[in-house]
């Protein structure tokens, strides 16, 4: 056998021999040696690969072993790469969709069966909240900058801003460690922020009117000292909410719409609230305090939820 593979190279580097001479013939020395070691290589290649074959592993004896089936050869390698990078795959590998071997969900987290009695609430208080918040600041601006559509346009400009950012944010925080001591730690931070919008109102608001005389940009900057910061917090809880709930994949968007469901119905809820009723019956500074209580104990109602989870 080893004298047919000796012919066998013999042969096949002839012939190859023959090519080399016959582009150096007609390019320059240069582009023939280039070849010459081109051609080397395939030899070399095709030779080995004609040792190593898996079919000629019998063959092997005087206790040597097959470069490629060896427990360090190539293929055992290559199918210990694979299984590695089979198992840092974050989801299961898909299965075929059929009745004896149906699709696996992915299992995104576990929770108690009373996370939705906790959160579910609490994304109501939130989506009350702030829509609450955006009407009283219409009714705060109005004595410096009146009550046209310049201000209501900067007050919803600042709103939509501020929960964009928020629900950017609560969506990034929610992949880390999501549990309902962050979630608490949210209502709380927004009613400590909404703080400096009922002690520091009117002088906020007298030292942008005094700089900026435009309606359009005072009310604008105003809305943004005012509320920018507690609206972009309460923002964070929406999406913090769905993480909480969310168990699998196949069920992340029931989840989320059930729980815009309620965070929307509470908006709506507070918007007729506070426009028809709130307003009539307290002061500007009244409800805001109250909110900042409600918050505050919704809060606290997730801390200690979080204690028995």
């Amino acid at each position: 056998m080893r004298k047919s593979l000796r012919q066998f190279g013999s042969d096949r580097f002839l012939r190859q021999g023959l090519n080399v001479e016959a582009i150096s013939n007609d390019s320059t020395n240069k582009a023939g040696l280039f070849s010459a070691t081109a051609y080397s290589a395939i030899i070399a290649t095709r030779l080995i690969l004609y040792y190593t074959e898996p079919r000629a592993a019998s063959n092997w004896h005087h206790g040597l072993s097959s470069p490629l089936t060896s427990s360090n050869g190539i293929l055992p390698r290559f199918r210990l790469l694979k299984d590695n990078c089979m198992e840092q795959n974050t989801y299961p590998a898909s299965q075929p969709d059929d009745e004896t071997n149906p699709p696996q969900e992915t299992v995104l987290t576990t929770r108690p069966t009373f996370h939705p009695f906790v959160v579910l609430p609490l994304a109501f208080i939130s989506g009350f909240i702030i829509m609450s918040v955006e009407l009283l600041g219409g009714r705060i601006l109005a004595p410096y900058f009146g009550s046209s559509i310049y201000v209501w346009g900067s007050i919803i400009t600042i709103f939509m801003l501020s929960l964009s950012i928020g629900y950017l944010s609560g969506g990034k925080l929610s992949l880390h460690n999501p549990n309902l001591g962050s979630y608490g730690t949210f209502f709380i931070v927004a009613a400590l922020m909404l703080l400096p919008t009922i002690i520091f109102g009117e002088n906020i608001m007298d030292w942008v009117f005094l700089r900026i005389e435009d309606p359009r940009y005072g009310s604008l900057v105003a809305s943004t000292f005012l509320f920018f910061v507690p609206t972009a917090i309460l923002g964070m809880i929406a999406p913090y909410s769905v993480r909480l709930l969310v168990e699998s994949s196949a069920r992340s968007g029931s989840v989320a719409g059930s729980l815009y469901f309620i965070s929307t119905l509470g908006s709506a809820l507070g918007t007729l609230a506070t426009s028809f009723y709130f307003v009539l019956w307290f002061e500007v500074n009244t409800i805001l305090i109250s909110m900042c209580v409600t918050l505050t104990i919704a809060g606290i109602c997730a801390l200690i939820a979080n204690r028995f989870s």
